[in-house]
């Protein structure tokens, strides 16, 4: 039996993680990462935090949560906040949680990375592809493909987990 490759999988949410982790786990040796610095409060990063775990004790993976620094992500995307949803500071916030997951990759051995933020069809993949690729190690998919999204909701109801309806950030509550 040939071992499979690793592969680092940062998480947004527990539904984005579902389908990802699914179809991932089909040709790579899955473990995941929650990266949530954007979340607007604790309140969501503990909900998000939750489904998260639930997702991966069901898929029966490894999983990593990164401490909740929301002045980390405010730091990174300054002069940003007043940017259209789709725009620029979406654009910053692609890029600090690649930055994330590759340096979390990298500390532990882990050659591979995506995102499951292509699960969502509020979510750019082309923009996702381009900045990934500015990163070593970084592997494109787009997990709303082939009726991903749906596939997402089915299995999020399917382990009744918390299903946000915004992205997450404070300027996207707005």
């Amino acid at each position: 039996m040939n071992e499979k490759d690793k592969i680092l999988l940062s998480a947004c949410c527990g539904p984005c993680a579902t389908v990802a982790i699914e179809r991932l786990a089909e040709n790579f040796d899955v473990s995941a990462l929650f990266v949530g610095d954007n979340l607007a409060t604790i309140e969501e990063f503990e909900k998000r935090k939750a489904a998260f775990i639930t997702v991966c004790e069901f898929f029966k993976v490894p999983y990593d949560i990164l401490p909740y620094n929301p002045e980390a992500f405010l730091e990174f995307v300054a002069g940003f906040e007043n940017a259209k949803e789709g725009g620029g500071r979406c654009a910053l916030c692609f890029e600090y949680r690649m930055t994330k997951t590759e340096e979390y990759a990298l500390n532990n051995g882990i050659k591979k990375f995506t995102t499951s933020l292509t699960t969502s069809p509020h979510k750019n993949a082309e923009l996702i592809a381009e900045i990934g690729a500015s990163f070593n190690g970084y592997l494109h998919f787009d997990f709303k493909s082939e009726n991903g999204f749906a596939r997402s909701v089915q299995i999020s109801k399917q382990l009744n987990i918390y299903r946000q309806n915004f992205c997450g950030c404070q300027f996207s509550v707005r």
